[in-house]
């Protein structure tokens, strides 16, 4: 009779090891999955980064009064080569609007033919983007197009290729 009485503690043991782990292991398939883009209403202080000639660079929101509009690209991004002509068009339909352009090289080496090839000018160039403004701000995949608020607040973000509504979409934002 004590046998049955230590087999039945020792079930009872192991069913609630299991209800817990149970417990445990769906709660880790109900998370919600990394963000691969920056949320919209999300706030940062600061990029930083690297410039093409390898000095730091710091570009701070709060002190201008202009939006920000940050292209994000890869030089080993064929997307992205796909994405510079609407990238290229957007510039240069809003030119003389008050905002500051960025652009932001993220996972390869940006070169001087690389810059010259894409007409990237006009703007503040991040060659590399440091990992802690990368992992704050969700940055994982190009091309990635990231609208910001003057104080530093994700206003919209437009992730892959973009296309008329979305470029018209940007110019209205880009004018209010």
């Amino acid at each position: 009779m004590p046998a049955l009485g230590i087999l039945s503690a020792v079930l009872l043991c192991l069913n609630v090891a299991l209800v817990a782990q149970n417990r445990r292991l769906k709660a880790s398939v109900e998370a919600p999955p990394p963000a691969f883009i920056p949320e919209v209403g999300m706030k940062v202080s600061k990029l930083d980064g690297a410039a093409a000639d390898g000095s730091r660079l710091t570009m701070a929101f709060g002190a201008d009064s202009r939006k920000t509009l940050l292209l994000i690209f890869s030089t080993s991004c064929r997307v992205c080569d796909l994405n510079w002509p609407a990238w290229q068009s957007l510039v240069r339909s809003t030119l003389g609007r008050s905002y500051r352009l960025v652009y932001a090289n993220i996972r390869s080496p940006l070169t001087h033919g690389y810059v010259a090839s894409h007409d990237i000018s006009g703007g503040t160039l991040f060659a590399e983007i440091d990992p802690n403004t990368q992992t704050k701000l969700h940055i994982q995949v190009t091309p990635l197009s990231v609208l910001f608020t003057s104080d530093g607040t994700v206003e919209a973000v437009w992730p892959g290729l973009l296309e008329g509504d979305d470029l018209t979409e940007i110019r209205n934002m880009l004018s209010r």
